[in-house]
Order: structure tokens, then sequence, then C-alpha cells
């Protein structure tokens, strides 16, 4: 929603919340990733996820992958983006 450029007013409106409950999703989200703007915000969550496809790519046809390996990867490509649209 942020990304559409839509105002903190009609994501509540949109989300049947409060205002302050969006603003301080909003401000969780910024500490999580210690960034302070909404374009860096955007930039940090989508390079993690793009480092996580670069590293899935590069691990393509190796069997010895590890657990720990894996999971980052899905760290990376998905929890950091569900965190951040769920904060």
């Amino acid at each position: 929603m942020m990304v559409q450029g839509r105002s903190v007013t009609e994501i509540a409106e949109e989300l049947h919340k409060s205002v302050l409950t969006v603003r301080t999703h909003i401000k969780r989200m910024h500490v999580k990733l210690n960034v302070s703007t909404k374009e860096q915000l955007f930039s940090t969550v989508i390079r993690l996820m793009v480092e996580g496809e670069i590293i899935q790519l590069s691990l393509i046809g190796n069997s010895h992958i590890t657990e720990a390996e894996h999971l980052d990867i899905v760290r990376r490509k998905t929890a950091y983006m569900f965190s951040t649209c769920a904060e």
C-alpha cells in the first residue's frame, strides 16, 4: 500500500485500523531494518529478496546444500517481505 503511494489515512481506512496503529507498524518496519525513509525501506527489502534469489540460483544443481543455507534463502526471499508487510 505504501508502495502504491497511499497515505497513512487511506491505509488505515482500508485495513480498518487506526492511523496510530498504521504509523506504529511503519515505525517498527523502519526500526527492524534500520532505515529512516520509506525509500530506504523499500530498497532494503528488495535488496534482501534479490540476494536470496541470487544465492538460490548460484546453488542450482548443488545437492550438498545445507539446511542452514536453504533457510537463509527462504528468509531472504520471503520472510523479509512478509515480515515487512505484516508489521
